[in-house]
């Protein structure tokens, strides 16, 4: 796995332990209206193996696109750094619109 690869995957296990915990403890809530009813008919796991899942295969998806020459690794990083940046930018924003509405009016 590139080096982008894992800072993607340590950022979506960041996410996953964050929301988790914050759930659990009471003091977040799931900012994905999808994500939301799976941990509400599924619970932890649900929650835990849907956004395990979706992030796996996007990162999947792009090694295997760079290494069997779909993608040039210029392209391939290109990818990995708006999707670190836009994970990163829709995170924040997501848990902030979900969590403290006030900051949006």
């Amino acid at each position: 796995m590139t080096i982008y690869g894992k800072v993607l995957s340590a950022i979506c296990v960041a996410d996953l332990v964050i929301t988790v915990l914050g759930i659990e403890f009471g003091f977040l809530t799931e900012a994905n209206p999808i994500l939301a009813v799976s941990y509400k008919y599924a619970g932890t796991l649900g929650l835990f193996l849907q956004k395990i899942l979706m992030n796996i295969f996007s990162i999947i998806v792009l090694e295997l696109a760079v290494r069997f020459s779909a993608l040039s690794k210029k392209t391939m990083r290109l990818y990995y750094k708006a999707a670190i940046v836009g994970y990163i930018v829709f995170y924040i924003t997501g848990v902030v619109a979900a969590n403290f509405p006030s900051v949006f009016r």
